[in-house]
């Protein structure tokens, strides 16, 4: 099972790729690159909510909180997961994603 990282919301399988998002975890704006180490799955309304917005100034939005707290059965899942594809493709935020899910978690 995959996830939405912005929120922790499941991601079904066999979902039209119009709902889900490739998602540049810190922009390409910035100048950081299309590569695996930068980039997971995201719901299209949270990409689209993230715009340029670095993760941190997401998090601070009342959205990306409601969302996260609507998801929030999910983190233990989300973590395991995000634990698994930083072993396959390692992530360049990993631990500070580790960290926000945990912090999430405690709330």
């Amino acid at each position: 099972m995959h996830y939405c990282y912005l929120c922790y919301g499941k991601l079904k399988k066999n979902i039209p790729l119009k709902i889900i998002h490739a998602e540049h975890i810190e922009s390409f704006n910035s100048g950081k690159e299309s590569e695996l180490s930068n980039i997971l799955l995201a719901h299209s309304k949270c990409n689209a909510g993230k715009k340029d917005l670095t993760l941190e100034e997401y998090r601070e939005t009342k959205k990306s909180q409601k969302r996260r707290k609507s998801h929030e059965k999910y983190i233990e899942e989300y973590r395991h997961a995000l634990k698994e594809w930083n072993r396959e493709f390692p992530l360049d935020m990993y631990r500070k994603l580790m960290k926000f899910a945990k912090v999430d978690k405690d709330i």
